[in-house]
């Protein structure tokens, strides 16, 4: 039997019997492996590499540092729960998602509402300083037959007593006859045509009531106005003093209205006359609510047919204008009301026998007087099949009853007028 070796390991073995080993090796080899120990004496120590390349690694903590930074980005694959800062992240998200939205709606919505809003006043501003002109309140020479003919013209005009007048077709405008129609004079009590028909325009509740002011009664003694029958301090309403007004021909109620919308009785001319621009009267003045005489206060029966045209399209206007009667308010001064009858109820009462026979009726009308005006006549004729006409006259100075002659020119215009459609 072979005794056994102890191996031994390279590292134990000594240096001299290394190099002894490594001498007879390089003596007995050949000349072309001579080259190898020095291209391995070239090569770099392994001993020396190593600590270079383990300095290059990152550090433990370093590598837990950029695992937790990845971890925090890193979509949570499925399956997995996510992190509860990922979560708070995802809500905060979701929230000022939220939050924009809601702003861009709230956005779109003031933007419309301020559209809206531009919207509605330029509609506002536009009915309110440029109002559009009605076709209709234009009067304008009859392209129809006229009333009567250019021969038979001149004798008719002396059966007309006044020294003005017109008759228009108040469906359309169409002139039937003129006499003197644009010659300015006094308008006296047709002045509150105007007057009623501004404070319909500026009263919100016609219903309202008020107090009689002193104020109202003002001047009308001194010039022997007519008046209502209202009391100063008298509990009234709005519509109370409409027909007072236009029935009554009540300078009372007529300074009443003025006072009740402007406060002032120049105020509520002003708007009369802006009114007047309005319509298109244009050789009209009003300087005050009453018709009483003023030396600027004046109109033309052109431009008086033009207002009644115009406000007998507010229906309060036509219907207090048509009435011939109304019974005001009670009140402590009237407990049953006061009774108002119209000033031409009596005139027209005197020809009703002819009006029964020519199938017309004068339904309604405001009547005038002052020394300078004259008898003056605005007044609204209506038949069954027929148009309705409308008859202004002015300056009407012949003898008999106040307002007779007024009302007997008014019934010859629109006998002629209803006998030529017959």
């Amino acid at each position: 039997m072979r005794d056994k070796k102890t191996p031994t390991s390279r590292t134990s073995r000594p240096r001299s019997a290394q190099a002894s080993r490594s001498g007879t090796t390089k003596s007995t080899r050949p000349s072309s492996a001579k080259a190898r120990p020095q291209a391995s004496a070239s090569r770099p120590r392994p001993s020396s590499a190593r600590p270079a390349a383990r300095s290059s690694r990152p550090s433990g903590a370093a590598q837990a540092s950029r695992a937790t930074r990845s971890s925090a980005t890193r979509p949570p694959t499925r399956g997995t729960r996510p992190q509860p800062n990922t979560r708070a992240q995802a809500q905060a998200r979701r929230a000022k998602r939220r939050r924009a939205q809601q702003l861009r709606w709230g956005r779109i919505i003031a933007i419309v509402a301020v559209l809206a809003l531009c919207v509605g006043l330029g509609v506002w501003a536009k009915g309110h300083f440029f109002p559009a002109e009605d076709p209709q309140t234009t009067v304008t020479q009859s392209e129809t037959t006229p009333l009567v003919s250019d021969a038979d013209k001149p004798g008719f005009d002396e059966t007309i007593n006044s020294s003005s007048a017109i008759l228009i077709n108040a469906g359309n405008g169409d002139i039937l006859y003129e006499k003197d129609a644009d010659t300015r004079r006094a308008p006296a009590s047709l002045t509150k045509m105007m007057t009623v028909y501004v404070a319909i325009k500026n009263t919100d509740n016609l219903d309202k009531t008020l107090t009689m002011p002193k104020a109202a009664y003002e001047g009308l003694e001194e010039n022997s106005a007519s008046q209502s029958g209202l009391k100063a301090g008298e509990k009234v309403t709005v519509r109370d003093l409409l027909y007072a007004t236009l029935l009554s021909s009540g300078g009372d109620a007529a300074n009443a209205l003025a006072l009740t919308v402007s406060g002032n009785l120049d105020g509520f001319v002003k708007l009369m006359n802006d009114e007047a621009k309005t319509i298109g009267m244009d050789s009209t003045t009003f300087v005050n609510p009453t018709g009483l005489d003023a030396s600027k206060q004046r109109s033309t029966c052109r431009d008086l047919a033009r207002l009644l045209k115009t406000a007998l399209g507010d229906a309060t206007f036509e219907e207090v204008f048509t009435s011939r009667d109304y019974t005001t308010s009670a009140n402590d001064e009237h407990p049953d009301g006061l009774k108002l009858s119209h000033t031409m109820e009596k005139d027209l009462s005197s020809f009703q026998r002819y009006f029964d026979t020519s199938g017309y009726q004068i339904v309604g009308g405001k009547t005038g007087y002052t020394e300078d005006a004259g008898n003056c006549l605005a007044s609204l004729a209506e038949k069954d099949g027929a148009p309705s006409y409308i008859a202004v006259t002015m300056h009407a100075t012949g003898t008999g009853d106040q307002y007779y002659q007024a009302v007997h020119d008014a019934v010859t215009l629109y006998g002629e007028a209803y006998d030529d459609k017959k």
